[in-house]
């Protein structure tokens, strides 16, 4: 299996749009430290695709995962893929994530 995780549209869009939220309304260096902190998560992920918990337990979709962040408050969304990760989201711990259409 591959270790560099891919990364969908999305999921790059959605880090994207954080991190310049956070450097516009709060403070550069921490949209900065925030884009460092999902990317070592999806990292890690890579190396060890089994380390997340199911995302939608309830739902039965055993190839779909998330990974809190060090930071504690935000979640990276994976599938994991035969022959690598694919990270599909991430969104904020605040947010109500029901089933893989609110990702």
């Amino acid at each position: 299996m591959n270790t560099n995780p891919v990364w969908t549209k999305r999921a790059t869009k959605r880090l994207r749009d954080a991190a310049r939220y956070i450097a516009e309304n709060f403070y550069p260096e921490y949209a900065i430290a925030f884009s460092n902190d999902v990317i070592n998560t999806a990292n890690l992920i890579g190396e060890n695709p089994e380390i997340g918990s199911e995302a939608f337990p309830k739902r039965n979709i055993r190839n779909c995962r998330k990974l809190l962040c060090k930071n504690r408050r935000w979640w990276v969304f994976y599938k994991m893929k035969p022959d690598h990760v694919e990270i599909i989201s991430v969104k904020h711990a605040m947010q109500n994530i029901q089933s893989p259409r609110n990702l």
